[in-house]
């Protein structure tokens, strides 16, 4: 491990090290730690902990700080019990995978390509797919790079939620199909409520506002993990032979069981109407 000498980087205002201004570099970190919540760093020195952490590994890595990448370090950070050098260590570990997945500058474009999509259409076509993709034309990139680069710090209620899922990700090979799987699940837990949203705007601010879990994160992790071992068949139309349900079915029958009793063999164009004239008979009602 490189020493944590963030100091010597003071030294001359022009300091590249590995083709990066390191002064360009240490004044977006040390901007960002400075704005961290006050709760959860306690004093300068853990602020300039944190600052240690980042800049050396700016300098070790060759690789330019992009914003988010100090509340990854301050989770992992606390997490090993403010231990700078282990800090350093997870840090390290997570971003050699993170960083070329959703931080390089196509990275997440990429991602959206050849995982995301692909599962949306494969997992639900008729829902997700058919709100998100076909009515709405929504661009994931605007909300995944938020989801995606901070790892669900923001869309999970604290780290007894992404904590787990950071765990399996760890563990999975495949971590970008893993982050599609997790993300899908997720999505299909709010399936009424993108159902009801009017215009792409009410849509992308539901994504970007992500709700609590109504289920256990275990529960989500565990329908992550059979959508990632792909433990269903490909095609919707062979459960019914089999006696299986759909893995959305499951999800959404567990996570919002009255609206699934009254609304699981409809399509999104026909709940969508009755949404509309429910609105409509409120609305006339109220006059």
């Amino acid at each position: 491990m490189p020493s944590l000498d963030v100091g010597k980087i003071d030294e001359h205002p022009l300091a590249v090290v590995n083709g990066i201004n390191m002064m360009e570099n240490k004044e977006m970190i040390d901007l960002d730690v400075s704005r961290l919540h006050s709760t959860q760093i306690n004093g300068p020195n853990e602020e300039a902990a944190l600052q240690q952490i980042l800049v050396s590994w700016v300098k070790s890595s060759g690789v330019e700080y992009r914003q988010g990448m100090h509340e990854i370090c301050l989770v992992l950070y606390l997490e090993s019990g403010k231990d700078t050098d282990v800090g350093y260590t997870w840090y390290a570990n997570v971003m050699r995978w993170l960083y070329p997945l959703f931080y390089r500058d196509s990275g997440v474009n990429e991602w959206i390509e050849n995982d995301f999509c692909p599962l949306i259409q494969s997992q639900s076509p008729r829902k997700l797919h058919e709100i998100l993709t076909v009515r709405y034309r929504i661009s994931h990139a605007v909300w995944c790079i938020r989801w995606c680069r901070l790892l669900f710090i923001r869309e999970l209620d604290g780290p007894g939620q992404y904590l787990p899922v950071w765990d399996e990700l760890y563990n999975v090979e495949n971590k970008g199909k893993f982050m599609a799987s997790v993300i899908v699940v997720m999505l299909m837990c709010i399936i009424p409520e993108l159902t009801e949203a009017q215009n792409e705007s009410e849509c992308l601010f539901l994504l970007l506002n992500y709700p609590k879990l109504k289920v256990p994160i275990e529960n989500v992790i565990k329908w992550a993990k059979m959508m990632y071992d792909n433990e269903q068949p490909e095609s919707a139309d062979t459960f019914a032979a089999i006696g299986k349900m759909p893995l959305e079915e499951t999800v959404l029958r567990e996570s919002n069981a009255g609206w699934y009793s009254k609304y699981k063999d409809y399509d999104v164009n026909r709940i969508r109407m009755e949404m509309r004239l429910k609105r409509h008979a409120k609305w006339r009602l109220s006059k």
